[in-house]
């Protein structure tokens, strides 16, 4: 088994080189394409006629069905989303049948559980125990009641503990089974800045190597996948990024915490918020002067967990319909865009980070955040080449990107 990571600029040709490497293969070779969205399903059965690719029915489940066209040695295109849902038996299906895994972007592979100090604490106390390697074992099976949520989660066998220090005591994490992956004959990740995001570092703490992949080439038609760069241009985005320099509009992300989820969380019912909507309103009607239709913009989803709905609360005229999730990637539904406005200040995930810490494994938090919001800004219009203009009031996120596009683009090596 050999995995592969294609680490390339987005919109440089990954899934065009994908395509291309696909319908050269043999008849034998089996494939399961994972893409992040059901709208770019359509492109990998067009651009893969040959291979008669299908995607999985809602007819009696998506899972049981897969399992079903895996039996058949079926070609198959799916989501990230039923990805995660695999059990023991899909993954023998994907070994009997000697498939090749192709992931467009990364998938969640580490998710902290979220629980209360004091389910936490009967949890340690009367439920579970740890193994020495972390892994989280239920030991009541006999148990029923409020707790079995939990008790689904760790039976599954995919739960560690990280016993931490402070007011948490310990962070239970769902850690995705190397199966996942050791399960393929080969597998393929198309992405960008690979080092710098969580996925690498799961690839660390398995043990599982990769090696990186490039693309050559310099039409949909040429693009192919090749195990050395071809020299070429520097990437100079600079002339077709505009990022707004206004001290006004600017003044609210000065500090270096400012629109993180924290602050937006300590500032939900505050005049802050009241400050971001307006400012946003007067980029895309003052600044950018943009029509609704090019206007799109992010800020962090809705908090189930605090109840605050970000989205509705930043909302304005002339954008409200144009918002994007700042995790959204591979989606080129949006390349009209010509006008951005992201108000977030990104970290990773505190217990995930503190979880691969206590594991020996570290990555950037500024790269990680720019690798976010770059994923971000290349589903607008600036994946065709054309200008966008950009609102990043987070003074360090904007720095991020102007030092990025001073670089032109430089690569970053997956090692």
């Amino acid at each position: 088994m050999s995995i592969y990571v294609i680490d390339e600029m987005m919109g440089r040709g990954k899934t065009s080189a994908m395509i291309n490497y696909i319908n050269q293969s043999g008849d034998d070779v089996r494939y399961l394409f994972i893409v992040p969205l059901l709208t770019e399903v359509e492109r990998i059965r067009k651009g893969c006629a040959s291979k008669d690719f299908v995607e999985p029915s809602q007819f009696g489940g998506k899972l049981n069905n897969i399992k079903q066209l895996l039996a058949e040695g079926r070609n198959i295109v799916s989501t990230h989303a039923l990805f995660s849902r695999f059990d023991d038996e899909t993954l023998q299906y994907i070994k009997d049948g000697n498939y090749t895994l192709v992931m467009d972007e990364i998938t969640t592979v580490i998710r902290d559980i979220r629980i209360t100090r004091h389910d936490y604490k009967l949890l340690t106390e009367h439920y579970i125990q740890s193994t020495e390697s972390g892994q989280v074992v239920w030991i009541d099976d006999d148990y029923e009641g409020k707790l079995g949520d939990y008790k689904e989660q760790i039976s599954g066998g995919h739960v560690q503990l990280y016993k931490g220090s402070g007011d948490d005591g310990g962070v239970l994490m769902t850690v995705m089974p190397r199966e996942f992956f050791t399960s393929f004959k080969d597998v393929f990740l198309m992405t960008y800045m690979f080092r710098d995001q969580l996925m690498r570092c799961y690839f660390d703490l398995e043990e599982l190597q990769y090696e990186r992949l490039y693309i050559n080439g310099s039409s949909q038609e040429t693009f192919i996948i090749s195990d050395h760069p071809e020299p070429r241009p520097d990437l100079d985005y600079s002339p077709l990024i505009r990022v707004l320099d206004n001290d006004r509009l600017n003044r609210i992300g000065a500090p270096k915490t400012s629109l993180t989820k924290t602050w937006y969380i300590r500032n939900a019912d505050s005049r802050c918020m009241d400050e971001l909507r307006r400012n946003t309103i007067n980029f895309f009607r003052n600044y950018s002067k943009t029509p609704s239709s090019q206007n799109l913009w992010s800020t962090f989803c809705k908090d189930e967990e605090h109840d605050v709905d970000w989205p509705e609360i930043l909302a304005g005229g002339g954008y409200k319909k144009g918002f994007l999730a700042c995790n959204s990637k591979g989606t080129n539904q949006y390349r009209n865009k010509t006008a951005l406005a992201y108000l977030l200040n990104i970290y990773p995930n505190t217990r995930q980070k503190t979880y691969l810490y206590s594991k020996g494994i570290a990555f950037n938090d500024d790269f990680y955040a720019l690798s976010e919001m770059l994923q971000w800004i290349w589903r607008s219009a600036i994946r065709d080449g054309k200008p966008v203009q950009l609102y990043v009031p987070s003074l360090r996120m904007r720095t991020l990107l102007k030092d990025w596009l001073a670089t032109k683009g430089q690569e970053v090596d997956v090692a």
